[in-house]
């Protein structure tokens, strides 16, 4: 029967407090996708239909262009944020291997072959 392992990761309590806010890029991500959905779904209604007044075909083409940038905007931010908390993961896990490497090699349990 074999067990499993168990590896434990040196924390600071800075990156604590960041993985245990959770990411709050999700929020970005999803006021892009409806701000860009609002502005493209506008757009095609007004693709689709025929607007007979001037000011209501002007605020829907407002509305679709600043859906639109607003969409691409926030997806663009979510896309940075999330490589931060992607980058703080890797130092973590980074680090963990680093002091286990050093463990190992002070313990001296690693052997060498040497052909014979």
């Amino acid at each position: 029967m074999r067990l499993g392992t168990l590896t434990v990761y040196e924390v600071t309590d800075d990156e604590l407090r960041l993985i245990e806010a959770g990411d709050p890029s999700t929020v970005l991500f999803n006021f892009g996708i409806g701000s860009a959905s609002l502005g493209v779904g506008i757009g095609a209604t007004l693709l689709a239909s025929t607007v007979t007044s001037m000011p209501i075909f002007i605020v829907l083409v407002l509305l679709t262009i600043v859906g639109i940038l607003a969409g691409v905007v926030l997806l663009v931010f979510w896309r940075r944020m999330a490589r931060k908390t992607s980058s703080l993961i890797a130092t973590v896990r980074a680090r963990a291997k680093t002091q286990y490497m050093s463990a190992t090699l002070a313990s001296g349990s690693i052997t060498t072959l040497r052909p014979g």
